[in-house]
C-alpha cells in the first residue's frame, strides 16, 4: 500500500503512489465545483439612465434585451433567472453582464458589422417613401421613378425591404362603394334596423347579393400596417344575380 500526503490510495504491490495535492478533509469522491455568482454593478445614476434607455428606445430588439438583463441583474436576480426570462442559455447571459462590467454601457452595443455602403442615403430613403405611398400598387413605376430622380436604380426585393422598413405591408386593396353612396339615407336606414332588432318577436333577417364581374381582380398593393385602402367601384362591369 502506497500512502501520499493528504489521501490514501491502495497500489498493486511494488507501485509508487501518485503525488497530488488534495485538501485534507477529502474522502475519495470527485468535486464538482460549483459556479461563480455572477453579478452586474451599476456604479453611477448617469449610468443607470443610460441603461433605462437603451432598454426603451434602442432599435435593436436584443441590445434592449442586454440592457433590461443588467438593469434585472443589478436589482439581485441571478442569471439562472436571467435564462428563464429572456429565454436565452447561461453563456448568453453571462457573457452580457462581464461585458457590462469590463467595458460599461458602450460594451452591450453590437459591433460594426462588415457590408456594403447603404444602396440610398436618407434623403434618397425619404424620396422612396413618397413614391411607395403616391404609387403603391405599381412597384415597376416606383423603381422607375426612383431612378428619375435619384440616378440610382434597386432591384424589387431591394424595394420590399424598404417598404417594411417604412412600415408598409404588401396587401390586397378593398374595393367598396362608399363614396357613392348617399350618407343621410344610410344613416336613416342604419337608425330603422336598429329599431327592428329591439321590436320583440320579431326576426330580422338580412339578404345579400352575388355578382360576377368581368374586371380583374383587386390589386395589392404597399400599405401602412393595420390600414386598408378603399378602392371606388366604377362602371358595369359584371351581372348581379
Amino acid at each position: 500500500m502506497g500512502i501520499s500526503r493528504g489521501f490514501a490510495s491502495i497500489l498493486p504491490e511494488g507501485q509508487a503512489a501518485a503525488t497530488a495535492s488534495f485538501p485534507p478533509n477529502f474522502n475519495g469522491r470527485s468535486i464538482t465545483a460549483r459556479p461563480a455568482v455572477l453579478f452586474a454593478e451599476i456604479k453611477s445614476e448617469q449610468q443607470r439612465d443610460r441603461l433605462v434607455e437603451l432598454w426603451k428606445q434602442h432599435p435593436n430588439h436584443y441590445t434592449r434585451m442586454r440592457g433590461h438583463a443588467i438593469i434585472l441583474c443589478d436589482a439581485g436576480y441571478k442569471v439562472s433567472q436571467l435564462v428563464d426570462i429572456f429565454g436565452v442559455d447561461r453563456d448568453t447571459a453571462a457573457s452580457w453582464i462581464s461585458r457590462f462590467n469590463q467595458g460599461g454601457v458602450d460594451a452591450l452595443f453590437d459591433d460594426d458589422r462588415p457590408g456594403g455602403p447603404r444602396k440610398l442615403v436618407d434623403q434618397e430613403q425619404r424620396i422612396l417613401e413618397d413614391l411607395l405611398r403616391e404609387y403603391p400598387s405599381h412597384p415597376a413605376k416606383v423603381i422607375a421613378k426612383l431612378k428619375e430622380k435619384t440616378g440610382k436604380s434597386i432591384s424589387r426585393k431591394s424595394l420590399s425591404r424598404y417598404a417594411k422598413r417604412f412600415t408598409l405591408s404588401w396587401k390586397r386593396f378593398r374595393r367598396s362603394l362608399r363614396q357613392k353612396r348617399d350618407e343621410r339615407a344610410f344613416r336613416l336606414a342604419q337608425a330603422e334596423l336598429a329599431e327592428l332588432l329591439e321590436e320583440p318577436g320579431l326576426n330580422v333577417v338580412y339578404f345579400d347579393e352575388a355578382g360576377f364581374s368581368l374586371k380583374g381582380v383587386v390589386p395589392y398593393g404597399w400599405l401602412p400596417l393595420g390600414e386598408r385602402t378603399d378602392v371606388p367601384v366604377t362602371g358595369a362591369h359584371g351581372s348581379t344575380v
